[in-house]
């Protein structure tokens, strides 16, 4: 564990696994294990990274609260917000200010949330495709 300017609190980072917490990043209550990786420069609460998922963020003001991954990547951008989603064997991504609420991404499904774009509980399996434009609004 890499912890640079940031902080990381009741955390659980067993061998075999990276986790890096960057200048202004927080992890707290999270655990990381299985060849799981998490980057952070933001906030991640409540995570549980597993099976060799990954979680990264670039930019400032990113957060992930009550978020799982397995086997699967979860990647957001600065101001993005992923809040009780999770991504088994599958890709998310959310960029700039956006936020996927409540998501579901299983089985090589992807996921993509535009800047300031909005997901809110969305299941994506099997290989899907689900996207939208900027701004977009998918489910809600």
């Amino acid at each position: 564990m890499l912890v640079r300017g940031g902080v990381a609190s009741c955390t659980t980072v067993l061998s075999g696994v990276s986790m890096a917490v960057f200048s202004g990043g927080l992890a707290s209550e999270t655990t990381v294990s299985s060849g799981g990786r998490i980057v952070a420069t933001g906030k991640v609460v409540d995570a549980k990274i597993l099976g060799g998922g990954s979680l990264s963020m670039s930019g400032e003001r990113a957060s992930a609260s009550g978020v799982t991954v397995s086997g699967g990547r979860m990647g957001l951008e600065s101001g993005a917000r992923a809040v009780k989603t999770t991504v088994l064997d599958g890709w998310q991504f959310v960029k700039v200010d956006g936020i996927a609420s409540g998501t579901q991404v299983l089985e090589d499904g992807q996921q993509i949330v535009y800047a300031e774009g909005t997901a809110v509980k969305t299941t994506v399996s099997s290989g899907g495709l689900l996207t939208g434009k900027e701004g977009a609004c998918l489910s809600c």
